[in-house]
């Protein structure tokens, strides 16, 4: 079994809220994929994960914990709405398949986490293959 590497946390949560209330979300987003790298013999594959820096609840609609653009096109995925308790983390395995991710080349992805008061954190990478 391959031991996980490290998480790479490339923002944290802007406060950007549509709301009435002064409520402010601070999320914090990263992926975290083998030591091996992120590709394996079926594409791309990595762990998303987002976490509640705040002391109250934080909510996300139906499939805005992980939006997701691959070299300029939307990767849907099935992800269900979720409610992170304080301090609490979500992590969700994400698989995408050759053709879909490019097997030569590079790879641009961009990741973003909405919260329901209209927070958003972004995680962007390239990554050669």
């Amino acid at each position: 079994m391959t031991a996980i590497g490290t998480i790479l946390v490339i923002a944290i949560g802007v406060s950007i809220s549509f709301s009435e209330s002064d409520t402010k979300d601070s999320i914090k987003v990263g992926i975290r994929f083998s030591d091996d790298g992120i590709y394996n013999a079926d594409g791309m594959n990595f762990s998303w994960e987002v976490e509640n820096e705040n002391e109250y609840i934080i909510k996300f609609e139906e499939g805005s914990i992980a939006s997701i653009t691959l070299n300029g096109e939307s990767y849907e995925t099935d992800i269900k709405a979720v409610v992170l308790e304080p301090g609490e983390t979500y992590k969700v395995n994400i698989q995408i398949p050759y053709p879909i991710a490019r097997k030569d080349g590079t790879n641009n992805i961009i990741i973003a986490a909405t919260t329901e008061n209209g927070t958003v954190a972004t995680y962007k990478k390239s990554f050669h293959h």
